[in-house]
């Protein structure tokens, strides 16, 4: 073996229940001279003839014998041992000398598991506080130990080079989620009361088969009763592990020795080379242990990799397929970070980093489990190999909680428990309190998550929470979209996480892994509990993080300031509107740590309003220190931040006075006054007076004292008047404080001057009477300019005693996830509110629409999609003997199985035309879609990643293109597969309509005579209470808005001189006489033909340099789809095409190809799908020697232009120029004089009307003309 290096860390602190330090068998010995190490570990000599004399006796179970292990911090802890079934008895029957032994502390805290080989003693003690090892020093150092803090080891050392070439095959046949399992656990009713999420009570044993190389069998001695020493202690440890996280253990069979091969050239094994080594094992174990005498199969070698088949525990041909090798086979680095980390693949689990540098690159990283930052640094992550993306050098001796589910799934729900032996232990899972959840907090803000929990057995909980988001890949410092943010963090006996953790808020430092959100987004956080016994509970919280506000921070005290022990002290943070919804943090806590941050026991303010700012008193009785800070802590919410740095308090009996001013802000209703309140409080006898003056009063405010001076312990009032004088909102002022020898004291008082609330407030939706109102409840308003919020109460009766909703802190509009009864009377009201009043309610009563819903099922589910890529595959549902009109459409259960599922496009569509988008091209490379969709889903752009969550979303589109159709027709749902490689299938969905009755049925119908007039008729079942009629129409995707209110005995109505190729839509409701209005008709919706687009005009041809001409005309029309351009040469008889533009709203066009002396004519028309127009009027342009003149430049620009043109002029021998601009009939719009050509000339255009105008620039040299364009 190896000499341990020595560990020079930071410890964990002793637990005080375990006071003796020595026994007759272990004895400390240098190189630690104290019995305890503040360092994490301690070096021991064990008397083996004493030990094995000890050891017998416990476990043979004489009398009160107990077995004594030394504890790295010092101490001893007393343990009941007994033997353990690790080895098969026939196995250790075989080898008596490989000793196995398990066991647990007199008081219940520590899990205990040991060997005694040839090899030495291993011991591994489970701690509430962590994992401590026992281990020989060096195997040539007889009878030497080391007992360590695995934690504090680890850190000094690094994980090994290790590679895993991943064929993990095979995906768990029933991947989901644990949180749903309640009452897996246990076969009997009594026992069923599980805790909301999680196991217990039900031990999973599997009988393991571990091969061994001749290489891995060498390094332990050269025989197999070494080398299976070895492997015990290996599995030994992973077994304490497995046990404690997912209550599995296991047992080496009966044969293992079989397999154990001494040399290189008797095992059936290609050494170092996992991909050939992993099939070799799976026929090996079979042929010679066989397939029926063993449930799972692993091979230990030589090397530097390991390889394991996913979900493969139980299954005959694959079950064997696990393999690992290292160069040093032993110890914590072989045990955890390999051996643990491969059964764990072959138990079902899939790696969990969401790094891509490294070995995290390439296809080693599991989207649907990446929810670690970087490398991860739990049993499944990749910890210390991923380069610039390492955690950790090393990987923690505990499963994520993704894992575990992963594994409890396994081996609960699929093939995992086929072959377990079962056996209730008895145990009691963990009972815990978990926060709702559903926090929005600000960016860059830090957080606090906490429970608590109780263990009916009185067993240790440790608790862990861990962040539960799946994103894009990336380093763990540049995080995009969802992805993971917050790394694994050993379980601690403390219920509370800190985000980041506790000493990068404090320092004010960034650690890989610890990132706060910068950007908005959603975050999923679990907490996992273990009662140290296989109990486990999980489950969610939620919170959401928006940018919104600026980050909430603690702005005072500064840091290295000093105050002293009894002053008052003005506590300021950035606030912002994190008082108000959605945060809901009215009030915040102050508390204060004396001792640089480890705890916040000083409680300064309990409660008081989240303003930004409090005077606090520091206590009088606080020692001094140097190491305060103040955490400012939301009520009702979860983030906080902390003073930056430290402050100093002092305390050295110096005499003097503390001054207050209370309450701070004082509110007031203008032009009432506001009053405060002045105290001191005398330090050490002071009794002198202290005078009292207000200064920086803003202006027009008055100040009147109740007394100028006051003495210890008086107080006085400070009345603060005229404030119709002041400016609306947060003033503020000092107060001096003074005494003679004393240093001033100046506190800044704060006033809220508050106005009345004085207009009527208006109601936007429902409005009173309003009908058809979606049951999904959502209420608006017009906000009032000095109200603070708004109350609202929804009610089932007038009076409002029958109440459903009632909410007072209300900023905006009211939206939430209640859904009121169908075709039922709601009243409900609001009011504004500040401080000084409110304004009247004001109500409304509204009607429910009545809805009937029918669900349909696809049955020509699944369907392959193949790895052809590009290629649509359809599946659809007919829908027949439906009434009424679509009101709402909703895509259920909708279940597909895709490798990469950003190859994606879902659209769903009826037979009439319309069509939705479901998704398109989201989430990268995840796997496979099982959610719902509905307009009234949650966010589009919030589904996760993998979208496997089975919530529902808003689609894309909206599915409101279906409403006020009819649902009957057969409905498809077409799933594009984009790209080759990746295939899977469709395996479900199911299709929700909702329909309203068609109370009223409307027909829309174009006149066959002209096409541009509509004709439109209705009629009602039962009129009879209907005095009008109220018609609406919406253009295209537009807002209906209405179009005519018509007598009852009128039920048709004809627009005209409507647009071409329009979608007009109408529907019609009535009024009664109540002022209720009926549920809306049907939804007609003709389309207008396209129209042939007017003919362009204004035609103007320019002459360019190079022989090119320049057209330029007005554009009449709005809805060409382009323009064709003829030219004829020397006249008008010969017009051919010389350009087709493709492009709507063009109005210029160079003709780059004429001849000299040559006179041209053109013309224009715009043309769409309904044909082309009749040909603009002809223009035409003479080619002269001047347009061969590279010389002369004429520039305009900007072209097209708005108020000023700039004319530059190049090349010429001319000082002056004139200029003129007519219009396209020929006018002369301006006439300006350039004086110098050798600077540009700015034209003032703000008069011209928008057009095409043509420049002319004369010199003595000759004419030169230009087009422009005024937009």
């Amino acid at each position: 073996m190896k000499l341990f290096a020595l560990l020079v860390c930071t410890s964990l602190v002793a637990s005080s229940l375990y006071a003796q330090t020595t026994t007759s068998y272990w004895q400390d010995t240098a190189p630690a001279a104290k019995q305890v190490s503040p360092d994490g570990y301690r070096y021991l000599e064990l008397d083996p003839t004493n030990f094995q004399k000890v050891l017998n006796s416990s476990l043979q179970g004489r009398g009160s014998s107990t077995l004594q292990m030394p504890l790295p911090y010092g101490g001893m802890v007393e343990l009941r041992v007994e033997p353990s079934d690790l080895l098969a008895p026939e196995l250790a029957a075989k080898y008596p000398e490989i000793q196995v032994f398990e066991g647990k502390s007199l008081d219940g805290h520590v899990t205990f598991r040991g060997d005694l080989t040839q090899h030495g003693f291993h011991g591994q003690l489970l701690t509430p506080h962590g994992t401590y090892y026992i281990d020989p020093v060096r195997e040539e150092a007889a009878n030497m130990y080391l007992s360590y803090d695995r934690e504090v080891y680890v850190k000094e050392r690094a994980r090994p080079t290790f590679t895993e070439p991943e064929t993990i095959t095979k995906k768990p046949s029933a991947w989901g989620s644990i949180l749903q399992m309640r009452g897996q656990h246990s076969e009997s009713a009594e026992s069923s009361e599980a805790a909301e999420a999680g196991f217990f009570g039900l031990n999973r044993a599997y009988r393991i088969a571990i091969a061994a190389t001749g290489e891995y069998t060498q390094y332990h001695g050269g025989t197999v009763a070494g080398a299976l020493a070895a492997i015990t202690t290996s599995l030994n440890r992973v077994t304490g592990v497995y046990e404690r996280d997912l209550d599995i253990t296991f047992t080496l069979i009966a044969d293992n020795d079989d397999i154990v091969y001494t040399t290189a050239s008797s095992d059936p094994y290609t050494n170092g080379n996992p991909n050939t080594m992993i099939s070799e094992n799976q026929s090996n174990l079979d042929a010679t242990i066989g397939i029926a005498n063993y449930d799972i199969g692993h091979v230990f070698g030589l090397g530097s990799s390991g390889l394991a088949d996913l979900g493969v525990t139980c299954q005959n041909g694959r079950k064997a397929q696990g393999v690992t090798g290292l160069e040093d086979p032993v110890g914590d680095a072989f045990d955890i970070d390999f051996v643990a980390h491969e059964i764990g693949h072959q138990m079902g689990a899939t790696h969990t980093f969401n790094g891509q540098g490294g070995f995290c690159a390439g296809n080693n990283r599991w989207a649907s489990t990446a929810v670690e930052p970087g490398s991860g640094s739990t049993i499944m992550a990749y910890a210390n190999i991923c380069g610039s993306d390492n955690i950790q050098g090393f990987s923690d001796d505990y499963f994520h909680n993704v894992s575990i589910q992963q594994i409890a799934v396994y081996t609960f729900l699929n093939e995992g428990f086929g072959c377990a032996d079962t056996t209730l232990t008895g145990n009691t899972g963990p009972d815990v309190d978990l926060p709702e959840g559903g926090w929005v907090i600000p960016q860059n803000t830090p957080f606090a998550l906490t429970a608590s929990g109780t263990d009916v057995d009185g067993d240790d909980l440790t608790y862990c929470w861990e962040q539960f988001d799946i994103g894009p890949a990336g380093a763990p410092d540049a995080p995009q979209g969802s992805a993971p943010l917050f790394r694994s963090f050993q379980p601690s006996t403390d219920p509370e996480r800190w985000f980041p953790q506790k000493s990068d808020i404090i320092n004010q430092t960034s650690t890989l892994g610890e990132i706060l959100p910068s950007y908005d987004r959603s975050m999923t956080f679990v907490l996992t509990v273990r009662d140290q016994q296989g109990g486990v509970y999980f489950d969610p919280v939620n919170l959401t993080v928006t940018t919104d506000v600026d980050p909430f921070t603690v702005t005072s005290p500064a840091e290295n300031a000093s105050v002293f022990a009894g002053q008052n002290v003005l506590v300021e943070w950035t606030a912002g509107t994190t008082n108000l919804p959605p945060f809901n943090a009215a009030n915040v806590a102050i508390t204060m740590s004396t001792d640089g941050g480890d705890t916040f026991d000083e409680v300064l303010a309990a409660s008081t309003p989240n303003d930004g700012f409090e005077y606090i008193t520091i206590p009088s009785n606080l020692p001094a220190t140097n190491q305060a800070i103040i955490r400012v802590a939301a009520i009702g919410n979860v983030f906080f931040n902390l003073s930056q740095g430290t402050f100093s308090v002092e305390n050295d009996g110096i005499t003097g006075f503390a001054a207050s001013v209370s309450p701070t802000p004082a509110q007031v209703c203008s032009p009432d006054s506001a009053e405060f309140t002045l105290s001191v409080a005398g330090l050490n006898g002071f009794s002198n007076n202290v005078s009292l003056a207000a200064q920086n009063l803003p202006n027009g405010l008055t100040a009147t004292f109740g007394s100028t001076s006051i003495t210890s312990g008086e107080s006085t009032t400070l009345r603060i008047g005229n404030t119709q004088a002041a400016s609306l909102g947060t003033q503020s002022f000092q107060v001096v404080f003074s005494s003679a020898g004393q240093e001033d004291q100046v506190l800044t008082a704060y006033l809220n001057v508050v106005p009345e609330i004085t207009d009527e407030l208006d109601i936007l939706f429902p409005v009173n009477l309003e009908t058809s109102v979606d049951p999904l409840l959502r209420l608006a308003w017009d906000t009032l300019e000095n109200a603070q919020y708004y109350q609202i109460v929804v009610a089932r009766d007038a009076d409002f005693t029958d109440i459903v909703v009632e909410d007072s802190t209300i900023l905006y509009e009211y939206q939430s996830g209640i859904e009121l009864d169908l075709a039922t009377t709601y009243y409900w009201r609001v009011r504004g509110v500040n401080f000084c009043n409110n304004s009247e309610w004001v109500t409304a009563e509204f009607r429910t629409v009545s809805l009937a819903c029918e669900d349909f099922s696809a049955t020509d589910v699944p369907i392959t999609i193949t790895t052809q890529g590009n290629v649509t595959y359809t599946s659809t549902i007919s829908v027949s003997g439906t009434t009424g009109s679509i009101y709402s459409v909703e895509v259920n259960d909708l279940a597909i199985e895709h490798d990469w599922i950003e190859d994606l496009e879902i659209i769903l569509s009826d037979d009439k035309g319309n069509s939705a988008f479901l998704i398109d091209g989201i989430c990268g490379d995840v796997d496979d879609l099982y959610m719902s969709f509905s307009d009234n889903g949650l966010p589009n752009g919030d589904i996760p990643c993998p979208p496997t969550d089975s919530l529902t979303y808003q689609p894309q589109s909206t599915f409101s293109v279906f409403n006020g159709l009819s649902s009957n027709g057969e409905w498809s749902l077409s799933v594009t597969d984009q790209f080759q490689e990746d295939g899977g299938s469709i395996n479900r969905w199911d299709l929700k309509v909702c329909l309203q009755p068609d109370l009223i049925s409307l027909v829309a119908l174009l006149d066959e005579e002209d096409e541009s007039t509509v004709m439109i008729s209705w009629q009602a079942v039962d009129a009879s209470e209907i005095v009008e009629w109220e018609l609406q129409r919406s253009i295209n995707d537009g807002f209906f808005e209405t179009l005519a209110v018509l007598e009852v005995g009128t039920t048709t109505y004809t627009e005209t001189g409507l647009d071409g190729g329009t979608q007009y839509n109408y529907r019609v409701r009535g009024i009664q006489a109540d002022g209720f209005r009926t549920d809306f008709s049907n939804i007609s919706s003709p389309e207008t033909p396209e129209t042939i687009p007017l003919a362009p005009s204004g035609l103007l041809v320019s002459s360019l340099l190079d022989y090119q001409a320049e057209l330029a005309w007005v554009d009449n029309a709005d809805n060409e789809d382009g323009f064709v351009i003829q030219r004829s040469e020397g006249d008008e008889s010969a017009y051919t095409t010389i350009q087709t533009i493709e492009f709507a709203d063009r109005t210029t066009y160079i003709d780059p190809s004429r001849e000299h002396a040559v006179t041209y004519f053109y013309r224009v028309a715009a043309f769409n799908e309904a044909g082309q127009s009749d040909w603009s009027e002809s223009a035409s342009v003479t080619v002269t020697d001047l347009d061969a003149a590279p010389q002369e430049a004429l520039q305009l620009y900007p072209n097209p232009g708005q108020n000023q043109l700039t004319l530059q002029l190049q090349g010429v021998n001319a000082t002056t120029a004139r200029v003129e601009v007519f219009s396209v009939q020929g006018q002369q719009m301006q006439v300006i004089s350039w004086d110098n050509l050798q600077t540009p000339l700015q034209v003032n255009t703000a008069g011209l009307p928008v057009g095409v105008y043509q420049v002319r620039v004369s010199t003595e040299e000759g004419v030169r003309t230009q087009v422009w364009v005024k937009q």
